[in-house]
């Protein structure tokens, strides 16, 4: 079923009492990516529903609070979605959720499409209507093994605002706290164009050494 108040109940439980993977290390994996030539720090969630974030920032992002990143998301799920918190909770935080796009054309067959949510509370995110540019630089689908890889730059990202309510990531803090979710159900879009998400299956939470 799609989002409810009982499956927000489930989820409000999940992650504020029982977050997985919390215990994961805050210093990251280096790993270069050969398209871009871009270098992140990496965290992984192993398993069948896993993922693996990485984040490229500013040299000055521990100095000064950055608003920029250059992200790497690879999921282990082609049919469903995963998402990031960049703000470590469902709620009050700036959320991108990607998935391999179901209606890419046989040329663009390898399209992979985030969407920037926003929600207040445990119901299905609405659209982010704040500043931001999510600029995709490589994008690769393998349904062999069920799993698709993204390398973007997000664009005021790291400060967000929606409806009078603004958060943000201390990057000069040199920790960050993060989220993510993933589902193996296909994400569809309603008939007003909206995205509809099935309830995730894994979630947790972790903090990243920047």
């Amino acid at each position: 079923m799609y989002y409810s108040k009982v499956a927000a109940t489930i989820f409000t439980i999940a992650i504020s009492v029982i977050p997985v993977c919390h215990a994961q290390a805050p210093t990251g994996t280096p790993y270069t990516d050969p398209e871009t030539n871009t270098t992140f720090s990496t965290w992984g969630i192993p398993g069948p529903l896993g993922l693996t974030f990485g984040l490229a920032l500013p040299e000055s992002a521990r100095e000064v609070d950055a608003t920029d990143f250059t992200g790497y998301l690879k999921c282990s799920t082609a049919s469903g979605w995963c998402g990031i918190s960049l703000g470590g909770a469902m709620t009050d935080s700036l959320l991108l959720v990607a998935y391999a796009d179901p209606n890419s054309k046989p040329e663009t067959e390898n399209t992979v499409a985030i969407s920037p949510r926003y929600t207040t509370t445990y119901t299905l995110p609405a659209a982010y209507t704040g500043n931001l540019t999510i600029t995709p630089l490589s994008t690769h689908v393998d349904k062999s093994t069920n799993s698709f890889e993204t390398v973007f730059s997000c664009t005021s990202c790291l400060h967000w605002s929606q409806n009078g309510t603004e958060g943000g990531a201390k990057t000069s803090s040199g920790m960050l706290d993060l989220a993510w979710a993933i589902s193996p159900e296909k994400p569809v879009l309603d008939a007003t164009g909206d995205l509809q998400l099935v309830r995730h299956e894994r979630e947790g939470t972790w903090v990243a050494q920047v």
